[in-house]
């Protein structure tokens, strides 16, 4: 099973967020940052997936050379391989991320082949825009499920697992699949 989970460098949650002086932009010059928590529960659940069925964890994040801080994290918990693909200093929009972040895994595709499952966070900490992997997956036409805090897995399909007010609902995709988990699927 080759499993990929996207990441994001983050501000670290419950930090005071200093603003620069225009009081639109964020002074990063002396703040913690971290992957988003909805994210820590996809690495981790990549990698129990993996210990389970075998294969491997790839971990990707657009980033600057910062961004190495939060790949280490990831791969010092378990995963196999990271990718930092490096984008310019811009902040960019959910629309400008999904777009980099398929091409970057396009071509992870083309050199070790298809990715089975895609993982991201149900929503980055930061900015909680809930459409990264949506349009990711719609770019890469697979099948996605947001928001799931359980995943079954055989060769074929997963079956992922949705809390809602009245209980879960159940979904089941082929693989490969784009999904979208959220904090609480397990306990990094």
């Amino acid at each position: 099973m080759r499993v990929l989970v996207c990441v994001k460098r983050v501000p670290a949650p419950g930090a005071r967020i200093p603003l620069m002086a225009d009081a639109r932009s964020i002074d990063a010059a002396n703040l913690g940052h971290t992957v988003s928590p909805h994210e820590e529960c996809a690495i981790e659940e990549a990698v129990q997936i993996v210990e389970r069925l075998g294969g491997s964890v790839t971990v990707l994040t657009l980033g600057d050379d910062a961004s190495i801080e939060q790949l280490r994290t990831a791969v010092s918990v378990g995963a196999d391989h990271a990718v930092l693909a490096i984008r310019n200093g811009e902040d960019w929009d959910p629309q400008a991320t999904a777009q980099g972040l398929t091409k970057v895994i396009g071509d992870l595709e083309s050199e070790g082949g298809t990715f089975d499952l895609i993982l991201f966070g149900n929503d980055s900490a930061d900015a909680g825009n809930f459409q990264v992997g949506i349009r990711v997956a719609r770019a890469l036409q697979r099948p996605v499920v947001n928001g799931i805090k359980g995943i079954a897995l055989d060769s074929e399909s997963a079956r992922a697992k949705r809390q809602t007010p009245a209980g879960f609902e159940v979904y089941s995709v082929p693989l490969p699949a784009v999904i979208g988990v959220k904090e609480g699927i397990n306990l990094p």
